[in-house]
């Protein structure tokens, strides 16, 4: 059996038993984008596997009239937020309804994080190198490196297309469980 068969059958067990047990907490998160009034949901057009687009899911973080940009290229994205979305975005919990497009196979637990359509020369950068063969992740590579530099940030979905192993898939979850533990001072 090739590993994505395997990584593909992990990711439904994972996302299901992840939903399942996490219930407590997404029904918090949602509660806090409910309370928002603008929604608790938030849907985006994304950049899958071959290219295709997909849309993902997130709990809402940011209001409405937020710009469609990604977080680095929004002058002051501290004032877009709702009231408890920077918490769920330190957290990383506004990524947990992306547990469903893994389910639904539009996404993996690990992988490159799913580009947004505009991000056009990284987009340029991922078809050069293959990347694209995969399902974008949750979490990833450069996830782990903070936010890199869009060259940088290629590069490193790069190296994880060349490394791709179940060893390098636990490690890159046990690394972002630390980050995230390390990062709310647990």
């Amino acid at each position: 059996m090739k590993y994505s068969q395997v990584k593909r059958a992990a990711d439904c067990v994972l996302a299901a038993g992840g939903i399942f047990c996490l219930l407590p907490v997404l029904g918090g998160a949602a509660l806090i984008c409910a309370r928002s009034g603008e929604g608790i949901l938030y849907r985006q057009k994304r950049i899958g596997r071959g290219g295709e687009p997909f849309i993902v899911y997130k709990f809402r973080t940011m209001r409405r009239d937020a710009p469609v940009l990604p977080r680095e290229e929004l002058a002051d994205p501290q004032r877009y937020y709702i009231p408890g979305g920077a918490f769920l975005r330190s957290t990383g919990m506004d990524e947990l309804p992306q547990l469903w497009n893994v389910l639904r196979g539009e996404m993996s637990l690990i992988g490159p994080r799913p580009l947004l359509p505009a991000e056009q020369e990284m987009h340029r950068r991922r078809t050069r190198q293959g990347i694209y063969s995969l399902r974008p992740g949750i979490t990833g590579l450069a996830q782990l490196c903070g936010d890199p530099p869009s060259r940088i940030k290629a590069s490193l979905d790069g190296l994880y297309l060349e490394n791709l192993s179940p060893w390098l898939d636990v490690a890159i979850v046990l690394s972002t469980v630390a980050l995230l533990w390390k990062r709310h001072g647990k």
